[in-house]
């Protein structure tokens, strides 16, 4: 076996989904979102919709911010730049999803999230998706994610996945006893990725025989420094605007995810439910890069 190279205190540069029920954890990205939304609805059978609860704010149709701003350089993060290599490991501190933390960001940065909370830690692992649980269920994955918590907070599970040159998509997940599929991949992102990019996916999350349809509005908002735990890079704001609708009920959350070309995501916030704005200081979940190492 290779030695792990471990990245952690450097600094680099370079060209998380959940439950439904409280077990169920979906792609990298947004888990953290879904888990929570999707709790808040509850299951059920409704009608293909893009419509909105009234409460959220609606997005303009126009960049949060200028390609290019604050004193980074943006670059252009493609397929290449994303560390999906089986055998890569990233771990995350994480408070813990039964109470909300209080958090300090904004859309443009610099971002120093060196302090933060740690009372859970969240690893996450690249296995080949071949060697997951119901891997034949989704049979266009090349790699799973696999998720597991320190303490034991929900069930350890597989985030089902590939990459090309286009772009990096989710198709569902699984545990050793049940399983999650989308109608339609999930897009993480589109390639070449730049700041001001914008795509929205719309696809039928089914468990059980229960659906929950998920409309996920996508821009990336910007590219400037971070700070974590891990060390100092430079990285791109993803922002996703998350409604999930089940039984004609709707809740929507906000997911802000910091990815890091050479890395993958190094840190994450999601909104507390039906956030009216778009910046917050308190939230459902912080995650905050501790370390990463690949094969």
């Amino acid at each position: 076996m290779t030695e792990s190279v471990i990245h952690k205190g450097g600094r680099r540069h370079g060209g998380v989904s959940a439950a439904i029920k409280g077990s169920v954890t979906l792609p990298m990205f947004l888990f953290p979102a879904l888990l929570f939304t999707l709790l808040l609805v509850g299951c059920g059978t409704s009608e293909k919709s893009s419509e909105f609860s009234s409460t959220p704010a609606q997005i303009d149709s126009q960049p949060i911010v200028e390609v290019g701003a604050g004193p980074v350089e943006a670059e252009t993060l493609t397929a290449g730049d994303l560390a999906l290599d089986e055998g890569s490991i990233s771990i995350f501190y994480s408070n813990s999803t039964r109470s909300d933390v209080q958090v300090s960001f904004d859309l443009e940065g610099p971002w120093d999230f060196t302090e933060g909370p740690d009372a859970f830690t969240l690893t996450m692992e690249n296995v080949n998706a071949a060697d997951a649980p119901f891997a034949e269920d989704f049979p266009d994955a090349a790699v799973a994610v696999y998720s597991s918590w320190t303490p034991a907070l929900i069930e350890p599970m597989y985030s089902f996945q590939n990459v090309d040159s286009g772009a990096w998509r989710a198709f569902g997940d699984a545990s050793e006893t049940r399983i999650v599929s989308f109608s339609g991949p999930s897009r993480v992102l589109l390639f070449p990725a730049r700041v001001g990019d914008e795509w929205t996916d719309t696809y039928t999350r089914t468990e059980d025989d229960e659906e929950t349809e998920i409309v996920a509005e996508n821009r990336i908002v910007s590219y400037n420094r971070l700070e974590v735990p891990a060390g100092e890079y430079d990285a791109f704001l993803l922002q996703t605007r998350i409604t999930a609708t089940s039984n004609r009920k709707s809740v929507t959350t906000w997911d802000y995810t910091w990815i890091v070309p050479g890395i993958g995501r190094a840190a994450e916030i999601v909104s507390m439910p039906d956030e009216e704005d778009e910046v917050f200081d308190r939230a459902y979940s912080f995650y905050r890069l501790e370390s990463t190492s690949s094969a």
